[in-house]
């Protein structure tokens, strides 16, 4: 692992400093929350595993369909964030056969789904690279932001009779209920109680 961190690995790997073929047996878990949803402040943890060896580095990045950064990455003990992507401060020395490198990632406020990806090294522990580290690029993660946004209507007018289109985008729901209000939330009709979130869209005819 760099002494001091690096970025721009967590899709190529760590071949060339630290040996030229991964380790898919390289021991690599990334814990993570059940269920995640916009505007959520999640806790992860990578654990890199390895009985031999006595330290270890990361390169994490988490990315939008446009292959941005997205959403806040806040490092914790003994990482830094660098270009928007996280990494060790320096290499982290194994506990037990293991070294953690726990993180939050403040959730964006668009629902959808978000890409992790991951670099791991295994180290000597020695300063310089080592033919005989062991490194590993992790499959991406695929990470569900769950929310709906609703893009019609949007402040029109209507009369008795008339249909309103509502319409949503959604990420990670299969149903919706649909509920109407006519005094600023202070009580709530229910127009549907079981719509398919997929359907994205619902006509309500007005009484």
């Amino acid at each position: 692992a760099d002494d001091n961190g690096i970025v721009g690995r967590s899709v190529l790997g760590c071949g060339g400093c630290h040996g030229g073929n991964a380790t898919p047996g390289l021991n690599v878990q990334v814990q993570q929350p059940n269920g995640i949803r916009t505007g959520d402040v999640a806790n992860f943890n990578v654990v890199v595993a390895q009985g031999n060896l006595a330290a270890a580095g990361i390169n994490l990045a988490i990315r939008n369909a446009q292959n941005q950064n997205a959403g806040v990455i806040t490092p914790g003990a003994a990482t830094q964030v660098l270009d928007g992507e996280l990494t060790h401060v320096a290499p982290v020395q194994m506990v037990g056969g293991a070294a953690n490198f726990p993180f939050t990632w403040g959730v964006p406020a668009q629902h959808g789904v978000y890409t992790l990806t991951l670099a791991a090294c295994a180290v000597n522990g020695i300063n310089g690279a080592d033919p005989n580290d062991q490194w590993r690029v992790l499959n991406a993660i695929n990470l569900t932001v769950r929310g709906a946004s609703i893009t019609s209507p949007a402040g029109n007018t209507y009369c008795k009779g008339d249909a309103v289109n509502i319409a949503w985008t959604q990420t990670g729901y299969a149903n919706f209920r649909i509920e109407l209000t006519a005094d600023n939330g202070a009580s709530w009709d229910v127009l549907d109680n079981n719509i398919n979130a997929n359907a994205n869209a619902y006509v309500w005819i007005i009484p």
